[in-house]
């Protein structure tokens, strides 16, 4: 029933009774959201289902200087849906500043609750392999989780998720240092994982899926017909932002 709703909306995303409504706003238009918000409470109303305004939510992303646009607030039958910076997608925390410092927060909170679990394992006196398999399952996986969304960190960001595993081998490996650890157990640093993980996103992504053009457009051949002195024939992306440049699918485009 949900793949039915604005199947003629394209910007939406989603996921079994979950939707998310997208919007591209021009430089000095009217908003449409309400009209999107009014046609599935349109649908919801037809289908004996009924909308809960309490549960949605609304996020603006403007980075514009000057802008005359007038965004009115989005009205879910008498009731106002609230505006935030910041909302949990499937998991993921996206921010109006585009930034990963609430999702990081997030998930360094949650991955280090769970460090306790590997302090009573060590007590008891479980073998540091069976810990580390303990580590991998329900810390690393959380640190991972949706690793390629938010795969480009700052600095600061990064050092702060690969904390949280240099904590959990000095816990499972307390006489040596985080290099050693990371030999004893066979694994690798959270960035090269990320990085690496970003660099398999990507080869899976096939013809038909909307991401492919964008991936592939840097090494498409451009055939103008002329003999220049330079060999380079692939197309090249203008890219006006660092955020832009270092996103996944141009950054690990090949």
């Amino acid at each position: 029933m949900v793949n039915e709703l604005l199947s003629a909306w394209g910007p939406r995303a989603k996921f079994v009774d979950d939707l998310t409504a997208l919007e591209i706003v021009p430089r000095n238009s009217p908003s449409l959201m309400n009209h999107i918000v009014a046609d599935i409470h349109s649908f919801a109303e037809v289908n004996n289902m009924k909308l809960n305004p309490a549960k949605c939510k609304d996020m603006i992303v403007n980075f514009l200087h000057f802008n005359t646009s007038v965004l009115h607030p989005i009205i879910i039958g008498a009731t106002r849906v609230e505006s935030v910076s910041s909302f949990k997608l499937l998991g993921v925390y996206v921010t109006s500043d585009l930034t990963w410092s609430v999702h990081c927060e997030y998930i360094i909170k949650k991955s280090n609750r769970r460090l306790y679990a590997l302090r009573k394992l060590k007590r008891s006196g479980v073998a540091p392999t069976d810990i580390l398999y303990v580590y991998c399952a329900i810390i690393r996986s959380v640190l991972e989780y949706a690793s390629v969304v938010s795969a480009n960190l700052p600095q600061n960001l990064s050092d702060d998720l690969e904390r949280v595993q240099k904590r959990a081998l000095a816990i499972i490996y307390p006489n040596c240092s985080y290099d050693d650890a990371l030999k004893l157990a066979g694994i690798e640093p959270l960035v090269l994982r990320r990085d690496a993980a970003c660099k398999r996103f990507v080869k899976t992504i096939l013809p038909g899926n909307p991401l492919y053009p964008i991936v592939h457009s840097r090494s498409a051949p451009v055939n103008h017909g002329y003999k220049l002195r330079s060999d380079n024939v692939a197309r090249n992306i203008r890219m006006r932002t660092d955020r832009f440049q270092k996103f996944v699918t141009i950054k690990y485009a090949t």
